[in-house]
């Protein structure tokens, strides 16, 4: 099988490292709207991945079931690649940056600067928790369906 045109990344482990690594990024800029939204696309992206590797493991349409941050990761992404939602009744947020007057050093306590994401019923979730959560479903999820090495095979 020829290799995907993904300048390098050829399968969901390489895909997986890829979004450590965005999110790793993403923890000491925080506020980086451009690695969000590629976070969130790559967050998203492995779904499709997925089906490639393992047919009939994942269904896109009960992702957010298992991991409710999928949604949120889809309707970012999509809302990216068309401009606006290609599916509105699924939108349930949208975007912001929150410019606090307290800077990153301090606690969520005050009112610090970051990205967030707005529900329709009008909740606010941090952008870097939902993006964790997402990172955190697709590290036990390629485990638990061997998609990524354990510690034992990579040794």
């Amino acid at each position: 099988m020829t290799a995907p045109p993904t300048f390098g990344l050829s399968n969901c482990s390489d895909l997986l490292e890829e979004l450590r690594g965005t999110v790793s990024d993403l923890k000491k800029d925080p506020v980086n709207p451009r690695l969000a939204r590629y976070a969130a696309i790559v967050a998203w992206s492995m779904c499709d991945w997925v089906e490639v590797e393992k047919p009939k493991q994942i269904q896109k349409d009960k992702i957010e079931e298992k991991c409710p941050a999928l949604k949120y990761m889809q309707d970012l992404a999509n809302t990216f690649k068309h401009r606006e939602p290609s599916k509105p009744e699924h939108v349930k947020l949208s975007a912001a940056h929150r410019t606090g007057g307290f800077g990153r050093g301090f606690s969520r306590d005050f009112d610090i600067v970051r990205l967030e994401l707005v529900l329709k019923d009008g909740s606010r979730l941090w952008f870097e928790d939902v993006i964790q959560e997402a990172l955190d479903f697709w590290n036990s999820f390629l485990r638990e369906e061997n998609l990524i090495p354990t510690k034992s095979q990579e040794s």
